[in-house]
């Protein structure tokens, strides 16, 4: 590190320093004009109030960059003139504007364009250690995010001088909120940052538009695609305008971990919704009250371990259903109850142990059910005898013995296509005889 950045550094830090401590103060005296003389004889007026501007040069005094202050008209510093000239301008800024972080914005950017980046992020890097007001906080974190998104700070190669993880997630917010864009921030250490996420009424507040387009493939109706928007919580969704004509909405790839009762009830045309991996970890019922008309609905790659009895009653048009991928255990008797259209499920690569006829109870009219990967060792007696117009069922890579496959065999309809492949702890004796049965009953079956 150069002299002329640790002067520019430390004088940085000085000047919140002083715009913080001497504010109270300064806002009872009457106004007074000085001159700074940079290192170079150049020569810079400011205005403000003596104890102001007072203690701005009691710490650059202490840092040994400036003389003893007596009041003085003019006043000798020991900076660079070009540096000095920032540091006067945000100095006046945040004294003309210390009350309103949005002014602080639009000033520095119209008044100091010439104002590194770095020295920004140096300032506000120490700006919780020198208890700076939050709002001048926010309006140099979006002065900031201005730099960040101008091709000279990237041309520079400028790295962001944050030490403190807070600001680094504050301005990683700001800067994704102003622009819609990530911009992948790591530690000192080099991981990643964090920066969470947004409720969908924080996303219209920063002025996000939410585009309404037509969907070829569900014939021109509507379509609401809200995908990787960093969305956590869908508090705001009906404010959306157009969302109500909607047929298909998709929030995939999110951050969203619960979903409020109720939250879709005014979505009356509703037919797809997809909400592929994010962070749900359960689902209670009246999630999805109102949507009576949906007809497919996506909740896989999430976290869910429990779904609630009823969960799914208000939705009896429903006609598939995914859950692939989560972490349930277990299915308690009704979670499928009113689903009397059903004619998908996929449970796929969760954590299921053991099934049962109640598991099923009110999916009377199911086609094809997907329950592989899992760690499915008992099958409770009776459990597939009421799924009559099951055609298709898919339980490889489980753990089921012979004896339970054959059990299943013989319940579920002779047309029913059936995988059981690659069991876990299947014996070699076991997997023979397996495939030896398996070639006979392609041998007996009638030819097309």
């Amino acid at each position: 590190m150069n002299r002329n950045t640790l002067i520019a550094q430390i004088t940085l830090g000085s000047l919140i320093c002083f715009a913080t401590t001497q504010m109270s103060q300064a806002m009872q005296e009457p106004p007074k004009e000085f001159t700074l003389v940079s290192a170079d004889g150049r020569m810079f007026p400011l205005s403000g109030k003596v104890a102001f501007v007072s203690g701005y040069i009691r710490t650059l005094k202490t840092g040994g960059f400036a003389e003893t202050f007596e009041e003085k008209d003019t006043i000798k510093i020991d900076i660079p003139g070009k540096e000095l000239h920032a540091l006067r301008i945000i100095m006046q800024i945040l004294y003309e504007h210390r009350a309103d972080p949005k002014e602080v914005q639009i000033a520095a950017i119209t008044r100091v364009p010439q104002i590194s980046a770095q020295n920004i992020g140096t300032l506000i890097d120490g700006a919780e250690f020198l208890q700076l007001p939050e709002n001048c906080i926010t309006g140099l974190i979006y002065f900031l995010a201005e730099h960040i998104r101008s091709e000279s700070f990237f041309s520079q190669g400028t790295e962001i001088p944050f030490t403190d993880r807070k600001l680094l997630v504050q301005l990683g917010r700001t800067y994704f909120l102003k622009y819609d864009q990530d911009l992948a921030l790591t530690d000192v250490d080099g991981n990643a940052i964090d920066i969470g996420g947004f409720s969908v009424s924080e996303l219209l507040s920063a002025g996000r538009k939410f585009r309404i387009s037509r969907d070829p493939l569900l014939g021109g109706a509507f379509l609401c695609d809200l995908s990787d928007r960093k969305i956590n919580s869908l508090e705001g969704l009906l404010d959306i305008p157009g969302i109500d004509r909607c047929r298909k909405i998709v929030l995939n790839n999110n951050q969203i971990t619960t979903i409020q009762p109720s939250i879709f009830q005014d979505l009356k045309r509703l037919h797809f919704l997809s909400l592929q991996n994010n962070q749900i970890t359960g689902i209670q019922p009246g999630t999805f009250q109102g949507l009576a008309n949906l007809q497919v609905l996506d909740m896989s790659n999430n976290q869910i371990t429990t779904i609630s009895p009823n969960t799914f009653e208000e939705l009896q048009g429903l006609t598939f259903l995914f859950l692939h991928q989560n972490k349930i255990s277990s299915i308690e008797p009704g979670v499928f109850r009113g689903l009397s259209n059903l004619i998908s499920l996929s449970l796929t690569s969760n954590q299921i142990s053991s099934i049962s006829p109640e598991m099923f109870e009110g999916i009377q009219n199911l086609g094809t059910l997907f329950i592989a990967n899992n760690i499915i060792s008992a099958v409770e007696a009776g459990t597939f005898r009421r799924l009559t117009n099951l055609e298709a069922l898919f339980m490889a890579e489980n753990n089921l013995r012979p004896w339970v496959i054959e059990q299943i065999r013989q319940e579920i309809p002779p047309t029913c296509g059936f995988s059981a492949e690659n069991q876990r702890g299947e014996t070699p004796e076991e997997r023979r005889q397996r495939l030896v049965e398996a070639a006979g009953r392609r041998r007996a079956a009638p030819a097309a």
